[in-house]
C-alpha cells in the first residue's frame, strides 16, 4: 500500500515530547543513540560533505524510527546513501523554483526525479543529488525483517525502488504528514496513534 551525524543544536521540540510518551521512547540527538540510518550515513558521507542538517524531532518504536529532519545545501551536491535499513521519506516543504532533489539508482545511468515519497532500501547504494536550497522530510526508518514481512516481500529490487519513487499515493502522503505532526507536536494520545499510523503504511 505504500510508503550525518547528529545535529549539534538540540531542538526544543524533542524535549517537549517526553511528558506525553509512554510506550514510545523519544530520542534527543545529544542524550540518546542516533537512529540506525544516521549511524550508517555517517560512515559513507565524507567529512568534506557540505550538506548541513538539523533534527526537529525523533521517536523510536520497536521496529521503526520516525523523525523530522531539515537539510540545507549552499550549492549542488551528490551523496551516496548505503544503509542497512529501509529509509522511507516524504518531502514536507515546497521546493523553490528550479530546486531539484533526484535519485540515481545503482542500475541506471541517469538520475530520476522523485514524486512525493522516496525510499533508500538496505544495501543498495543510491546517489541523492540536490541542486541546493533547503528541504524538510519526515522519514520512517524500518528494520528490514519487519518491513519485508509486513509487505510480503522476499527480496527488494532496483525495479521496486524505481516504481516506488514514481508513485503518487495521496493516502500514504497524508499518513506521513500526520506522522510528522504527531512527532513534532505530540498530543495526549500520540503513543497510541503513532503505531496505528505506521501499521496503516505497511
Amino acid at each position: 500500500k505504500g510508503l550525518v551525524r547528529p545535529a549539534s543544536r538540540r531542538p526544543s521540540s524533542v524535549a517537549s515530547l517526553q511528558p506525553v510518551m509512554s510506550a514510545i521512547s523519544t530520542l534527543s540527538p545529544l542524550e540518546a543513540p542516533v537512529s540506525l540510518a544516521d549511524y550508517q550515513v555517517d560512515e559513507v558521507v565524507p567529512d568534506t560533505a557540505r550538506m548541513r542538517h538539523s533534527l526537529r524531532a525523533q521517536v523510536k518504536m520497536k521496529d521503526v524510527v520516525v523523525e523530522v529532519r531539515t537539510y540545507e545545501w549552499d550549492e549542488p551536491e551528490g551523496l551516496i546513501y548505503d544503509l542497512p535499513v529501509y529509509h522511507v521519506s516524504r518531502l514536507l516543504t515546497r521546493m523553490r523554483h528550479k530546486q531539484r532533489i533526484r535519485w540515481r539508482l545503482p542500475n541506471e545511468p541517469y538520475p530520476r526525479s522523485v514524486a512525493q515519497i522516496s525510499i533508500v532500501p538496505p544495501h543498495s547504494p543510491i546517489m541523492v543529488e540536490s541542486s541546493g536550497g533547503q528541504a524538510t522530510f519526515v522519514s520512517c526508518i524500518f528494520q528490514p525483517d519487519y518491513f519485508e514481512k509486513a509487505l510480503g516481500i522476499g527480496e527488494w529490487s532496483n525495479e521496486l525502488t524505481a516504481t516506488f519513487l514514481g508513485v503518487h499515493n495521496p493516502f500514504v502522503e497524508a499518513v506521513m504528514e500526520r506522522l510528522a505532526q504527531e512527532v513534532v507536536f505530540p498530543q495526549a494520545n500520540s503513543d497510541k496513534l503513532l503505531p496505528a499510523l505506521i501499521a496503516s503504511l505497511t
